[in-house]
Formats: structure tokens, sequence, C-alpha cells
């Protein structure tokens, strides 16, 4: 299979390739066996290693870890370390491996902010250069073993690729529906990637300092829902300050920490089910789910513990992984979007939110909105603006004004200058009403934001285009 192997490079302009030249060493790139063939060719380092000073999970003593032609060497000592460095200096010399100095590093986790001693760390006459974060399998681990810095990464690339979205033909000019589906399949799973691992991190600081929340209200803490906000905002033709319940109730879209929090859970449930008790993964949960259960150390099993508890699901907890994981999870998740939408409809109905009246008025239900449906990106914008308060009613203008809310009055009629003002009784939109309404009266009119057929909701648009934005 190795013997005369060859291989081609094709050249910047991909015209053509260059003159065949012989390959004496590595494994095939791109071929099947090739990490397996390298798994087998490496498979006995992990037991040749000194691991004196390796850490121990439930005694277990972990001096590397593998993955593909990844290394990672662990010791609780700088001594350890360089001792471990020493002998995969020997064992890359048995066996003519090189390590790749450049793409080494060496990254100590650590609480406090400097390292105490600046040690240097050597291999194959090369120093290795001391990181404060360094990326791992598309991880950003960072040396104060907190996951912002990876949030931060993610949210980068799926910005980046929200941008490229924004950029392909015709995606203006295709359906709200469509335009959520292209979200959720392209933009979604970067700003996920691995959250079975972080996602309950950005929750710990306020779980382990609050016993009595509304969980709903924490939906924000999540970065990666900022770049969900920022579609949602984009998609319906609202400024970057609009409020974001109105926007997510119209679409019906949940934020993003439910799905984060789901891949936590089921992670933690199909590892424990599996109880393979010589799975380091598996050791490793067990050894979290030992030290919540007789230290006062918050971690993240800690707050998976009171996440499930909140939500009444012991059984994830107490059986360790023995329920269905797909039922179970599915229970949950559907218990998390309630428990969102009851404090989405307290928070809009709450009388001291004033941005919300109107909105109340007309939404009842964390549904999709017919209106959504319109063809037209500017007519939709109109109603979106209109029943979110992102408009140019004195209602709205006068509280960045600094106005109180009885002296935002209309210039016209001198009454509150606010939504139903504009659409049932200002006077300098009487003949407007008549043209766009065969037959006026504010109850249908009203009826028209939840039931309204899309012929209907186009003269509201029209309406609300004409009297505010035209």
């Amino acid at each position: 299979m190795y013997v005369g192997a060859e291989s081609q490079v094709q050249t910047s302009g991909g015209s053509s390739l260059t003159e065949k030249f012989p390959v004496n060493v590595g494994v095939h790139q791109g071929n099947i066996l090739s990490p397996l063939l390298f798994n087998i060719f490496l498979n006995d380092f992990n037991h040749v290693s000194p691991n004196d000073s390796a850490p121990s999970i439930f005694k277990k003593k972990v001096s590397c870890l593998l993955y593909a032609d990844d290394m990672v060497i662990l010791s609780t000592t700088a001594s350890g370390l360089q001792e471990s460095l020493d002998h995969l200096d020997t064992y890359c010399n048995k066996w003519g491996l090189e390590v790749n100095a450049e793409k080494s590093h060496v990254i100590t986790f650590r609480k406090s902010k400097k390292l105490k001693t600046n040690v240097a760390f050597y291999l194959q006459g090369n120093i290795i250069r001391s990181v404060e974060n360094c990326n791992y399998l598309g991880f950003n681990l960072h040396s104060n073993g907190r996951t912002d810095l990876l949030q931060s990464t993610l949210v980068a690339k799926a910005s980046r690729a929200l941008f490229s979205l924004y950029k392909m033909p015709g995606f203006k000019n295709i359906s709200i529906i469509q335009q959520l589906q292209l979200f959720n399949s392209l933009i979604k799973p970067i700003l996920m990637y691995g959250s079975e691992v972080w996602g309950i991190h950005p929750l710990l600081t306020h779980l382990k300092k609050h016993n009595n929340y509304i969980f709903g209200s924490l939906f924000n803490r999540w970065s990666a829902q900022k770049v969900a906000t920022r579609f949602c905002r984009n998609i319906l033709g609202l400024h970057s300050k609009a409020p974001i319940l109105p926007m997510l109730g119209d679409l019906g879209m949940y934020p993003l920490y439910i799905d984060i929090l789901i891949s936590s859970v089921k992670y933690w449930m199909s590892i424990m089910s599996k109880g393979k008790v010589d799975s380091l993964v598996y050791q490793a949960m067990l050894e979290a789910y030992s030290i919540n259960t007789n230290t006062n150390i918050y971690n993240a099993t800690s707050g998976l513990h009171d996440i499930v508890n909140y939500f009444n699901f012991p059984e994830i907890w107490d059986n360790l992984g023995g329920s269905n994981i797909y039922m179970t999870s599915t229970k949950l998740k559907k218990c998390m979007q309630l428990d969102f939408v009851k404090y989405w409809y307290n928070e809009i109905s709450n009388q001291q939110h004033s941005r919300y009246l109107f909105y109340h008025q007309i939404k009842t239900n964390f549904n999709f909105e017919n209106y959504l449906n319109i063809d037209s990106h500017k007519l939709r914008s109109c109603i979106t603006r209109l029943r979110g308060s992102t408009h140019t009613l004195l209602v709205e203008k006068g509280r960045h004004l600094g106005l109180k809310r009885e002296d935002r009055l209309c210039s016209e009629c001198s009454t509150l200058d606010d939504e139903n003002h504009f659409l049932f009784t200002c006077k300098k939109f009487s003949a407007m009403r008549h043209l766009y309404f065969e037959k006026f009266d504010p109850t249908v009119l009203l009826n028209l934001f939840q039931n309204g057929t899309i012929k209907e909701l186009i003269n509201l648009a029209k309406f609300i285009n004409a009297g505010l934005f035209t």
C-alpha cells in the first residue's frame, strides 16, 4: 500500500499539477485508514510515558490525550511536564517522528492572573511557547478555565458566516420562514459548537449566587443569543435598539439557550447511560458528580443539577442517565419552552413596561405571525415597527426626548400620540383610513393584527407606511 507511494500538488491557479514526487514518510492524506494507522503507530506512547505528576480521575493517572495527530500532555508540576517532554523527545527520535514546535504550546490552568514563576519548557531543542489561551479541536481554551473566549470565538465565526448569508444572491427575496431555516441550518450549528461542554457555564455565576430567579429572564446571558438577535432585527427591518421580546414573539422563535442547555443535558445522559467504567469521559463525569455532592465547589455539574431540579426532572440526575434520552430531553425542552413563554407573556403584559402596552393589546400567543408572509420586506417592516414600538409616534420619540408619557401629545389632536390614536382617531389620517379600509371599524381594524388576511394586512401596512414612514 505504501510501497512506491507518490503524490502531486495542484498549483495555485488550479489548472495544472506538479510532477510526481515520492512520499517516504507519513500516512496518505485523505485515506480512511490513515487515522487508524497513525493511532496504531502511537498506541504505546500513553503506556510508556511517565505519569508520576499526571492529574488523576478517580485515582487513574491521565498523562496524555491523543486525537488523530494532536497530542495533549498533562502534568500537575512544571518539572513533571518537562520530564514528559523529554520522554516525548526520546520517543520521537526512536521512531523517526518530528513535533511541530511552532504549533506546540504550554498552557498553565490556574485561578490567579499571573504565573508565580516564569519557567521555560524545551522539546527537541526548541523552546515551547507559554500562552494564555490556545485552540484545541476547535475549542479556544483559556488558562482561567472559563469559556468566555471560546464563546466569543464562535460568535465571531458565526457573524462572518451570517454576513456571507446576507450577501447570498436573492436572500432578501425569500420568505421569512426560509430565512429562519437557513439560519438554523448554517449559523446555529456554529454558535452551538461544543455546547455539550460549555453550555451551562454562562449560568454558573448567577445560579451559584441566587436561589430564586425566573429562568426565562436569563436568556441573554449566552453571547450566542446576540447573533440570533441581530439576525432577527435584520430580517424584520428593525434598528439595533429594537426590543427583543416582540421580535421573538412574532417569529415564534425560542432563544438559543434552550437548545444549548438541552445539548448539555443529552450529553450528560448519553455518557452516564453507557456506564463504561473504562471510559475516561464517564469517569470524569463521575468525578464532577462526586465533587458536586461532597464539596462546596460549584461546577458545571452543579449547574446541571440545579437546572434539572428547577424544571422538576430529578430523574436526569438521580438515575445517572438511566432514563430514555430522547423522551426525557424532549419533555424537558418543552418545559423550557413553556417556561420562556410564561416569562415572555408576563413581560409584555406588565403595565410598567409602557413600550409593550400596544403590543400586548394585539398579541397574546407566542407564534409566527401571518403578516410576516407578506412578500414585501418594506411592508412587513412597517407592521413590525408599529407592533414593537419602533416608530416615529411621539409616544416613542418622547421617551428619548425625556418627556413624561402624559406630555407626549399629538400636535393636531392634543391627546396622547400613541398607536391607538394613530390607527383610530387622529384627524390627520381620517381620509387615509377610508382609502385603505373599506369599512373602518376600530374593533375590526385591531383584529386585523391577529386574524387579517394577507390582502387586509397589506392594506394595513400601506396605511402605516403612508402615515408614519413616508
